[in-house]
């Protein structure tokens, strides 16, 4: 069964596509504490009010939505189970003040919160133990944030200015400056490149967390900017000011799309957050009223009214079923949210039921890119796969397509399943872990619930900007090597393991440098059959096999010896064999054992034609799901099965700097056809060198086959030929009919 966390996971990738998963309202968890009425299902209450009660409280959901943590004005923190409304541990130590904000690391391990102590702390959230301090801010810390990766924090202090901290140590990474007045919120974009901050000089600036320097200035609010929050998906930011507004800002152009008045005239704002779809915005003020609010129409679609005079803090559950507040007098109460996550929208784009055309794929794709552990939105996949199969595209990642390297990859012409290992090694280079998703949600489950999700309802699409300057320095980072890689690889065996490209990265600058020509010969396979049947029949000179068809002139006469009624009797049940005419027989199939020549002597110009010979071979007895064994000639005798793809690689990257030992290569060779005799067709041994390859040795070999490459300008007699029952020699580089010729070899 998958939890709300990872439904929530699902919902937000769900998203980036336009399908918003609609939630059964039943099967949600919510809590059931005491005070529970038709809107509130319950409140908790503190014991840090009687010294302090008017002053802030803050609180936070642990992932798993089950528990609670809270802040106190007294500066304790304590854990809640939501389950029982059991205080489950109390901090091992307290700050000097109230703490004004808590934030929960992605991973869920640790907690952070801000105090007007002017300290920082970082705490276990399995026991509330203090694990570090960060107290370099010279004024008070309103807002702490968690990066995607949980290990920075960013924080907003009364100083102006924004800083990032290194979580484990204490120690202060980047300070942003440039407000004038004291900072209120932070936030951090969810590819963690940005931060959004909020000051009481009515500004929003947009941080770049690489350089700490100042990229956008946005205005328009007329009092203190209270909050700023990035949606889910980076496409909107958010902010809530005193001047009673709540402003939508579109993260692609930077400009305000939507602006709405919130609560009353005397009240003042508190907080603001984005339900985990990204679909609603819910507000805190001291009106004692938090309101749920639509963003694209800035309509109020609930209202949730408390006794206390107000509201500081706000948490929505991770599956959005649940919405808890922080008030004054060290009370927390938790707000019924699942009516309004369930709201249905429009009807499905396929009546059916099933996804629609373009993603079919994607279930399978992003699982698969999972188990290698890369974890891009869904969005970002579907248009890379798209691009890679050869769709035109209109959006940012356009620009990609005019990329040398991308039209190679997408002049493969792959399918859809082995673009996903293109896709790889484009995101290879790219961090996405806020994208990462929960350890309880397997690939298996993922890829199972996925196929459910995406035929789901459609909604406007949350998809955030793609990386477009990651992507490009991926893709020029694809060379001539890494695409004869692929192609010696094939689509076949990358659709199977679409992280076959990845893991043998490492063996990419021993390839050698192919032509476009000689990399399309990459693709060639021996017309091979098993059964060997010859093709057609009647008159000529070449004969081979027999059929059931036939005229006297071509009646098998051996017949002819059978008694008169057995003849008569075949003839009259179509059982007279007749020879049969073909203009060629196609190879039989059996056991290959390969000699390759890898010694100095056939670098150069002959390597790329033994090499791919010897490629053209195997590949096709692969294919074919037979075996070839490999034996390499030069210094120490090497075997290898070639019986994968992955295999192929062997043949292009062995190489020695020791002479070719003929005779040992060959007595190998002659030890393995005798081990790997077991059926009428006996296995063959096949020599690939060059026509003095064995010359000055004494050999006790025979029934070999052999292709021999002729060195440049020269045109002389295998020192094997003796040896061979069959043999032919080409020109370095002469791939002309190179097929053909190989058939005969092998047939």
């Amino acid at each position: 069964m998958i939890n709300a966390v990872a439904e929530a996971y699902l919902a937000r990738q769900a998203a980036t596509l336009g399908r918003r998963v609609k939630p059964a309202v039943g099967s949600l968890w919510v809590p059931c504490l005491p005070g529970l009425t038709e809107q509130c299902l319950g409140v908790l209450k503190g014991t840090g009010a009687q010294a302090n009660g008017g002053q802030a409280t803050s609180v936070a959901i642990l992932p798993q939505g089950r528990a609670l943590v809270t802040g106190s004005p007294d500066g304790r923190l304590r854990r809640w189970s939501l389950e029982t409304g059991v205080i489950m541990w109390e901090g091992s130590e307290r700050h000097g003040n109230r703490i004004n904000d808590i934030a929960v690391s992605p991973d869920g391990r640790r907690l952070a919160t801000a105090s007007y102590d002017n300290t920082l702390r970082i705490w276990n959230a399995d026991n509330g133990w203090c694990t570090s301090h960060c107290q370099h801010h010279r004024s008070l810390t309103y807002q702490v944030k968690w990066a995607a990766d949980s290990y920075r924090l960013a924080a907003a202090a009364a100083d102006d200015t924004v800083r990032i901290w290194d979580s484990t140590k204490g120690k202060g990474l980047l300070c942003c400056r440039g407000h004038q007045e004291m900072v209120w919120s932070v936030a951090w974009s969810t590819d963690t490149r940005f931060l959004a901050s909020g000051s009481a000089d009515h500004t929003i600036r947009i941080w770049s967390v690489s350089s700490g320097n100042c990229v956008r200035q946005l205005q328009g609010h007329t009092d203190w900017v209270v909050t700023v929050t990035w949606s889910p998906h980076d496409r909107y930011l958010a902010s809530l000011g005193n001047d009673h507004t709540i402003r939508v800002w579109n993260t692609r152009s930077w400009e305000m799309i939507r602006c709405w008045s919130v609560h009353g005239s005397a009240s003042y704002l508190k907080d603001l957050v984005w339900s985990p779809d990204g679909r609603l915005l819910a507000s805190a003020a001291r009106d004692r009223v938090i309101s749920v609010w639509k963003p694209s129409t800035g309509r109020e679609l609930a209202r949730f009214t408390f006794p206390e005079d107000s509201a500081w803090r706000l948490a929505w559950s991770p599956d959005g079923a649940f919405l808890v507040s922080s008030h004054s007098g060290d009370i927390f109460r938790v707000w019924d949210t699942r009516e309004l996550m369930s709201v249905s929208v429009t009807a499905l784009s396929s009546p059916s039921g099933h996804l629609v055309q373009g993603l079919v794929e994607l279930p399978a794709a992003l699982s698969q890119l999972h188990r290698l552990q890369l974890y891009p939105p869904l969005s970002l996949l579907h248009e890379l796969l798209r691009l890679l199969s050869g769709h035109g595209l209109n959006g940012v990642l356009a620009q990609l397509a005019e990329f040398p390297t991308i039209r190679k990859l997408v002049a493969l012409k792959w399918p859809t399943r082995a673009c996903v290992g293109l896709a790889a090694l484009l995101l290879r280079p790219l961090s996405s872990p806020a994208w990462k998703p929960p350890p309880e949600l397997t690939p298996s489950s993922l890829q199972e619930r996925l196929i459910t999700i995406l035929a789901e309802e459609p909604m406007e699409p949350q998809a955030s900007a793609p990386p477009l300057t990651a992507l490009i320095e991926a893709a020029n980072s694809i060379d001539e090597r890494l695409l004869n890689l692929l192609v010696i690889l094939g689509p076949e065996a990358i659709a199977d393991d679409p992280g076959l490209p990845l893991r043998l990265l490492h063996r990419v600058p021993e390839i050698p440098c192919l032509s476009v020509p000689q990399r399309r010969l990459l693709g060639l396979r021996l017309p091979l059959q098993r059964s060997g049947r010859v093709h057609g029949h009647g008159r000529g000179s070449e004969w081979a096999g027999l059929a059931l068809r036939g005229d006297l002139r071509t009646l098998l006469l051996s017949q002819l010896v059978l008694p008169r009624p057995m003849l008569q009797s075949r003839e009259w049940r179509g059982e007279l064999l007749y020879r049969a005419r073909t203009g060629q027989e196609p190879p039989r199939l059996r056991t290959l054992v390969l000699v390759l020549d890898i010694s100095p002597s056939c670098y150069g110009s002959l390597e790329i034609t033994l090499r791919l010979t010897a490629h053209i071979l195997a590949a096709s007895l692969i294919k074919a799901r037979l075996s070839a064994i490999l034996v390499t000639a030069g210094g120490a005798s090497r075997v290898r099965a070639l019986e994968r793809s992955d295999d192929l690689l062997e043949l292009w990257t062995a190489r020695t700097l020791s002479p070719a030992d003929a005779s040992g290569a060959l007595r190998v060779a002659r030890s393995l056809q005798e081990n790997l005799r077991d059926g009428v067709l006996e296995p063959f041994i096949l020599v690939l060198s060059h026509p003095w390859f064995g010359a000055n040795e004494t050999l006790s070999a025979h029934s070999l086959r052999g292709l021999f490459v002729q060195y440049p300008g020269q045109r002389v007699k295998p020192a094997l030929a003796d040896y061979c029952e069959r043999w032919d020699s080409i020109a370095a580089g002469d791939l002309v009919q190179l097929v053909e010729r190989l058939s005969r070899l092998v047939a």
